[in-house]
């Protein structure tokens, strides 16, 4: 769970200088597996202990987490369109506390690179066709963690470093203005001298695809994104949505979720279902049910009622979650720089 948090963002040219800092509670909530009161308590006796899955045995725990990425660029333009860009770049971080509530975990990392990119651009009739490729290597060159481990709620606690040779590509096209029929990105990683002491080997090669159809004047998009391991030649994340609105009342999203833990076998597996009502310019509804198909239970289920005003936006939220049970909540956000819920991915 991420609570509150505030992010500053700065940058400048031609020797591009850019930082942001950022700082954040978080909260992590261990769920129970639910039973009756009037019944015996669940037995796990001959349960394997790998079926929990990568649970840590640090419970609930509330962490104040603070970092910083500094970088400076100097884009080298080389013509044809490619231009060549040296970087160097600081990231530091640091915990309240750790693993062990004493310590106050903190790391250091420094990188440097060259990437290498170019444009191409060509217009069939009013529309265009974009192609974006690129190759990147960035090496360690310092890495300091002091005063414990930090304890893991994303994937920056536990952050991997090294030396990546990157390289890819982004399409868009059939492109007018800001819209495009098709955009797909590809991006393949060599990782090397890794901090998780693992083999040098390729990354999962990382996918991503959008499709947006127009039928009759009706947008309906299609989103997907994955990771395939070369390796083993295992899909071992997707996420698959479809997504549309009638008119400007209603927008509804259908989407998929499967991953696969470092053994292969399948880490979770869910759907869900989003659903946005605009009554008036000033009132709102919003519901979102998901669902694990591999438990084929209910995860969780959340109903907003959420009113416009000419500065604040007010929500009433009552949401039930496996695990934790009902809540119900109350907020009020100035106007200014907020972000209207999207049902999917489709542009409203």
């Amino acid at each position: 769970e991420e609570l509150p948090s505030f992010s500053p963002y700065r940058g400048r040219s031609p020797l591009l200088h850019t930082g942001d800092a950022r700082a954040e509670y978080l909260r992590r909530r261990a769920g129970s597996e639910p039973h009756s009161p009037f019944g015996p308590p669940p037995s796990f006796g001959d349960a394997h202990e790998d079926d929990f899955g990568s649970l840590d045995g640090l419970g609930e725990r509330e962490v104040l987490r603070v970092d910083t990425t500094q970088a400076l660029e100097l884009p080298v333009p080389l013509g044809a369109g490619w231009k060549l860009t040296p970087f160097v770049s600081g990231k530091a971080s640091a915990w309240s506390e750790g693993v062990d509530e004493d310590d106050q975990p903190t790391r250091a990392l420094a990188e440097g690179g060259a990437r290498l990119g170019a444009s191409f651009w060509k217009r069939v009739g009013a529309k265009l066709h974009q192609l974006a490729p690129f190759v990147e290597y960035r090496a360690e060159l310092e890495r300091r963690d002091e005063d414990g481990t930090p304890v893991v709620f994303d994937a920056h606690d536990r952050m991997l470093s090294g030396d990546f040779l990157r390289f890819g590509s982004r399409a868009r096209l059939w492109t007018s203005g800001e819209s495009s029929v098709l955009d797909l990105d590809l991006i393949g990683t060599h990782a090397s001298a890794r901090s998780d002491e693992e083999p040098d080997g390729w990354l999962p090669l990382e996918v991503f695809g959008r499709l947006l159809l127009d039928p009759h004047g009706h947008e309906v998009e299609l989103f997907h994104e994955a990771r395939y391991d070369l390796e083993t030649r295992r899909t071992v994340y997707s996420l698959l949505s479809f997504g549309t609105h009638f008119g400007e009342e209603w927008g509804v999203q259908f989407s998929h979720q499967r991953g696969l833990d470092s053994d292969a076998r399948a880490k979770f597996e869910a759907a869900s279902v989003s659903g946005l009502y605009r009554w008036t310019e000033k009132w709102e509804f919003e519901a979102r049910q998901s669902f694990s198909l591999l438990e084929d239970q209910g995860l969780d289920n959340k109903f907003v009622l959420r009113r416009y005003g000419h500065d604040i936006v007010f929500e009433l939220q009552s949401s039930v979650r496996e695990g934790e049970g009902s809540s119900f909540g109350i907020s009020v956000k100035p106007r200014f720089g907020y972000r209207p819920p999207r049902v999917g991915y489709v542009p409203w």
